[in-house]
């Protein structure tokens, strides 16, 4: 898999860790802090593919932003995404789905 530069992604468009990237670039251009964005590694299980998106942490709630919807949308309206991992600028965090009950969301399994 090849992670684009935004300059690349925007001469060439890109898959969704691309969009994902951009999005966190321009965020954190715009001012928002590090501490607000968080880039995630995740499975759809509705669609059975591996996706990124970027969670933006804003006056209080989290929003989803993906390129695969039309709009942004709280993060706890998605019910369809298991997060494998997730990165900002200064940390991240690994996910374990517990097997017994692969229904529930993941939880946080160890962060840096």
């Amino acid at each position: 898999m090849h992670w684009e530069t935004p300059f690349e992604f925007m001469r060439m468009s890109g898959q969704c860790q691309d969009y994902a990237i951009a999005k966190f670039l321009a965020l954190r251009a715009l001012g928002f802090a590090d501490t607000q964005l968080r880039l995630v590694a995740l499975r759809d299980t509705r669609r059975e593919i591996d996706h990124a998106v970027l969670v933006v942490a804003l006056a209080g709630e989290t929003l989803l932003l993906d390129n695969l919807l039309d709009r942004v949308v709280p993060a706890s309206r998605v019910e369809d995404y298991r997060a494998y991992y997730s990165l900002t600028e200064g940390c991240w965090s690994l996910y374990l789905l517990n097997p017994l009950m692969p229904d529930l969301p993941a939880e946080q399994l160890a962060s840096r």
